[in-house]
């Protein structure tokens, strides 16, 4: 026979029957919660990944503008140098600029620029007296070797 199991209390399936039902609704709350904090999630997720693909564009932004700023100041500073450039025909050289240090001289021609600088042939020179070794106050002696460090030889007549 088979076992059967009776409810003294007649109100027991009821009270089971509404906390199924409170259970249910509190699951079906729950996952409409978890559904809203999902919505959430991957909205915060999409803004994400644009915020990062916007660094990502400025950062490559940037590096071209570093490479064009670094491009056009190296133009800048070949062109300065070029601005600067001297003929040696272009005022201002000051009053106390020696010619010899200007490039070349106004009213020069071609001819006189081609010719070697110096006094005429057959003039006598006036340079450094020399002295002899009594009349120095200090003999500094400063040995030299037989080679250079280019291997070409000294020709010395120092005695």
């Amino acid at each position: 026979m088979a076992n059967l199991i009776f409810h003294h209390n007649a109100s027991e399936p009821f009270k089971q029957n509404i906390y199924w039902q409170d259970q249910y609704t509190g699951a079906q709350d729950t996952i409409g919660r978890l559904r809203k904090e999902l919505a959430c999630v991957t909205t915060d997720f999409a803004l994400l990944k644009l915020e990062h693909e916007s660094l990502k564009l400025e950062f490559a932004q940037k590096s071209e503008e570093a490479k064009l700023a670094a491009k056009l100041n190296k133009e800048n500073k070949k062109l300065t140098k070029l601005l600067n450039k001297r003929t040696g025909r272009e005022e201002p050289y000051k009053s106390n600029t020696p010619s010899s240090k200007k490039i070349n001289k106004r009213n020069s021609s071609k001819e006189n620029q081609a010719k070697k600088g110096g006094a005429q042939k057959g003039h006598k020179g006036y340079g450094r007296n020399i002295f002899s070794r009594i009349e120095a106050d200090k003999i500094v002696r400063i040995p030299i070797s037989e080679n250079c460090d280019c291997k070409g030889e000294f020709n010395s007549h120092v005695s």
